[in-house]
């Protein structure tokens, strides 16, 4: 899925081959011309809530089940990281400004079941937090 990170407008990536200058991608809408960047169909809710309401990110990962090693994380901008994190997240050791949540085999859940939890986990986290008030 790919979306403008200024209007928030969701796009089919074929659709934006027209759009594509210089390496970057740009919003086709009139007047709008933003950044538009991929994202993983999970977790776009999630990032779309937490620019919106002023934790700007970088990068993200909602985590894939069918991988070896799957780790959703999100990375922010330096200074916008939230001041609390969603239980199965931790702040990451070598990048303070990255939150992470890491799968451990058990029994008791799979890796599917575990992706899709903490993706929840990380909507119902962003619905609480209040905006910055720098907007």
């Amino acid at each position: 899925m790919h979306v403008c990170m200024s209007c928030y407008e969701k796009y089919e990536g074929r659709f934006l081959d027209i759009a594509n200058r210089y390496g970057e991608t740009f919003c086709p809408k009139y007047e709008c011309h933003g950044n538009v960047i991929e994202l993983d169909e999970l977790i776009a809710p999630v990032i779309i809530m937490l620019n919106q309401k002023g934790y700007l990110t970088k990068f993200c990962c909602s985590g894939h089940w069918y991988e070896l090693v799957s780790t959703p994380y999100i990375y922010f901008h330096e200074g916008f990281i939230p001041g609390t994190v969603p239980e199965s997240f931790k702040i990451d050791d070598h990048n303070s400004d990255t939150i992470r949540a890491t799968y451990e085999e058990n029994d008791q859940e799979s890796k599917y079941d575990w992706v899709i939890r903490v993706n929840k986990e990380l909507y119902e986290w962003v619905e609480g937090l209040p905006e910055l008030e720098w907007l």
